[in-house]
């Protein structure tokens, strides 16, 4: 498979080619019975598709009506899907997404509940599915850490980081489907790391108090480029072998849910990287899109005018 990892490092204009996404595709199920495809690699592949980026999303649906469902949204939506898979057997992912009430008075854990039953197709990504990817020209790898929780996605993902790609994890804690040891895993060999504060809080604990502190010693512990940690109406906070970066949060004129929110935030991020923006440059815009997201239900807007607008504001 093509890769520029040394031209990527030595680049001070970004990234050329294709973003490769890996991991689960879903149905959002919400709580007043609206079902809306989403997960994170999906999200984050909807977004840099919206943004002008071709992103290869490699994921697994079942052969049932919700899979069929999912392909015909992508595929309207003008993404390739020749890299989701179709199990035989196994039922397409679903997600039920329960929603914290924004009128509380307590912020210190407002982000969404999700409950994630297990044994789902995007579980068993089989490698030997893969489209030939020789033939592209691949720029990055983004992956999370939900999709490992089963061998076969786990090896097919292992063939994916073997190639040399740079690669962007994006850390999402979901109970019970995780540990500290397969997390420490994807991390180890990656090159940029984006988690929120609480999964930040659960992965560093002990006598470091800071989340500078916790944040650093990520960084240096599995010697990573770069590592953001998003707060939500907090803010973001960025940190390099370097330098420390803080961002603001921005005003959310409506706030509909947070629901997809991160994944806009890890979208803009990579397309920052992708165009060699600065890197304060990249978490401000990064943050207004979260913003922007929180605004609409669920993670992915009905009207591509959003990725418009948003472009012709950061027109360099």
């Amino acid at each position: 498979m093509a890769s520029a990892n040394d031209e990527q490092r030595d680049s001070p204009r970004g990234i050329a080619g294709r973003p490769v996404v890996f991991g689960e595709v879903v149905f959002d199920e919400f709580d007043d019975d609206v079902h809306q495809p989403g997960g994170a690699p999906l999200n984050v592949a909807w977004h840099l598709h919206g943004f002008g980026l071709e992103p290869l999303l490699l994921s697994r649906v079942g052969r049932d009506e919700l899979g069929g469902l999912l392909l015909e949204r992508l595929t309207a939506a003008g993404l390739d899907t020749r890299g989701i898979q179709v199990d035989p057997s196994r039922a397409t992912g679903r997600v039920a997404v329960a929603n914290v009430d924004d009128k509380s008075n307590d912020k210190s854990d407002d982000q969404p509940r999700f409950t994630i039953p297990g044994n789902q197709a995007y579980d068993y990504i089989d490698k030997a599915e893969f489209p030939n990817l020789a033939q592209e020209r691949l720029a990055f790898l983004y992956h999370g850490s939900l999709a490992t929780r089963k061998a076969q996605s786990a090896a097919a993902l292992r063939f994916l980081r073997d190639s040399g790609l740079s690669t962007f994890v994006d850390v999402n804690l979901r109970a019970p489907w995780w540990t500290r040891a397969a997390v420490e895993q994807l991390l180890r060999g990656a090159r940029w790391v984006k988690l929120n504060g609480t999964e930040l809080a659960e992965l560093v604990n002990g006598p470091i108090r800071t989340q500078l502190q916790r944040a650093e010693a990520v960084r240096s512990q599995f010697d990573l480029e770069l590592v953001v940690v998003t707060y939500g109406d907090q803010g973001s906070l960025a940190v390099t072998e370097e330098l420390s970066i803080t961002a603001r949060p921005e005003r959310v004129p409506t706030f509909v849910d947070s629901v997809g929110a991160g994944d806009a935030f890890s979208a803009v991020l990579m397309l920052g990287i992708a165009r060699g923006w600065p890197l304060q440059l990249a978490l401000h815009r990064a943050t207004s899109f979260a913003a922007a997201i929180c605004g609409i239900r669920g993670a992915l807007p009905e009207d591509d005018a959003i990725y418009q607008r948003f472009s012709r504001q950061w027109r360099d």
